[in-house]
């Protein structure tokens, strides 16, 4: 192998290390809570049909959820925060409903 493959291959181990580095680096970056109040609430809209029925609450990066919502969206919507730059631990106080349809679904299937 020939010294200019060897330093390009070199070069280009430096150049993707420092990149890993520069994305850990981002996430350990402390978001004040207000904007990632804001974000978690565009997170939570985007995931959710009834975004103003959670309410949302940060501090150092752990975001707790309260609210009520729907079973069926309540994985999508924790995946969304989840997605979120800045959350480091979510909390949840959900209190989680099921339509009609899918509980009557469960039952027919618990028979």
């Amino acid at each position: 192998m020939a010294a200019k493959d060897l330093l390009e291959r070199f070069c280009l181990s430096l150049i993707r290390g420092l990149e890993r580095l520069d994305r850990v680096f981002k996430r350990a970056e402390r978001t004040p809570d207000k904007r990632l109040i804001q974000r978690v609430r565009g997170a939570i809209g985007r995931a959710t049909g009834r975004p103003v029925t959670i309410r949302v609450l940060a501090h150092n990066g752990t975001v707790t959820l309260a609210g009520t919502i729907w079973s069926f969206e309540e994985e999508r919507l924790l995946e969304a925060v989840r997605s979120v730059r800045g959350v480091r631990k979510i909390i949840t106080h959900f209190d989680v409903r099921e339509r009609r349809q899918e509980r009557e679904e469960h039952e027919q299937r618990q028979l």
